[in-house]
């Protein structure tokens, strides 16, 4: 399981860095609690050790994940984006994949949105949901490949061809 000083990634915050074990009596049961610190922030988030949350908790991405990643990313969307789905959905569907804490749905997300940006200009919440999806590769893979958050962005950035590069 994760001891301190782990990273790890928790879907509803992103890259979690484990701070403590703490065992806590509630209602004369006795329990532990992994304590994550959430990384560039100042949350902090309580999960019982053995409970649903706990098992939505994952390790950093593996090697053949970010390869994986890095072709997703260099490529084109592979399926057609759907432009008469409407925004509400579109952005629930984002939301979606990016709750499930996924990294390669995170950079689905970020190559359609990307791929989108070439056609017209996004919205507010295209581009926060963009930023949002940029910022957790950035996070996970600068920890998975123990490289520089800068490093790791402008290597992003380099992967999409120059017509395709965004504002980030």
């Amino acid at each position: 399981m994760y001891k301190v000083g782990d990273k790890a990634v928790y879907p509803s915050h992103g890259l979690v860095t484990v701070t403590g074990i703490q065992k806590q009596e509630i209602a004369g049961v006795s329990h532990q609690f992994l304590i994550l610190k959430v990384v560039d922030s100042d949350i902090t988030v309580m999960i019982p050790k053995n409970s649903v949350q706990a098992k939505e908790l994952r390790p950093l991405a593996k090697k053949n994940e970010v390869k994986t990643l890095w072709s997703l990313i260099k490529g084109k969307t592979k399926y057609k984006i759907e432009e008469n789905l409407s925004w509400n959905k579109r952005y629930r569907s984002y939301t979606e994949k990016l709750k499930t804490g996924n990294i390669i749905m995170a950079g689905e997300v970020f190559r359609e949105i990307n791929d989108i940006s070439r056609n017209k200009e996004l919205s507010f919440g295209e581009q926060k949901i963009l930023e949002n999806a940029f910022k957790r590769l950035v996070k996970e893979l600068s920890a998975t490949l123990k490289s520089k958050e800068e490093l790791v962005h402008a290597d992003l950035k380099k992967l999409l061809s120059k017509d395709e590069l965004i504002n980030l």
